[in-house]
């Protein structure tokens, strides 16, 4: 940390250097967060790419935010299916805990979604990929968010040491 010297003398001087300091501790905050969020794109897309069923969709539809004001980066995904993904739907839903992370409250329970259906051994469904009614029991939870972060939260502290040396 950068040490002033102060006295009545330079309080000028010292206002100036706290302001020049202040905009180096913003602009590398800045890096900080572009880089986090960069690694954190380029982690998403690899664990996406992993998923043997996308179809393109979920890969084509993630997407990066920047909020400098904020210090804030988003990682996201437009596609509506994402939070299936993410969390598994149907029958098998989130089979045997297979969410890692903690269950988002605005999510609901398990078999919380389709009231009543949860007993249900699958059913049927046109696919508009194939042209054909297909059978599914659902998918269970495929957590590439929760992945990204936890890869993140494991990176990160080398990543300030880098940019904040």
């Amino acid at each position: 940390m950068k040490k002033i010297k102060v006295n009545l003398d330079n309080i000028d001087k010292a206002i100036k250097e706290v302001k020049k300091y202040q905009k180096e501790v913003d602009r590398k905050t800045a890096q900080f967060i572009q880089m986090l969020t960069d690694e954190g794109f380029d982690i998403l897309v690899t664990q996406v790419a992993s998923l043997a069923f996308d179809t393109g969709e979920l890969m084509s539809s993630i997407g990066t935010i920047m909020y400098v004001e904020e210090n804030r980066g988003v990682i996201f995904s437009s596609s509506p299916h994402a939070v299936f993904v993410e969390f598994g739907a149907g029958v098998r839903k989130n089979a045997a805990g297979s969410y890692p992370g903690s269950w988002p409250k605005d999510l609901g329970g398990i078999g919380s979604y389709g009231k009543g259906q949860g007993r249900l051994n699958g059913w049927y469904y046109y696919s508009e990929r194939t042209g054909k009614v297909e059978w599914t029991t659902g998918i269970t939870s495929r957590p590439v968010f929760y992945n990204t972060l936890k890869e993140l939260s494991e990176i990160a502290a080398s990543v300030a040491k880098e940019v904040f040396k």
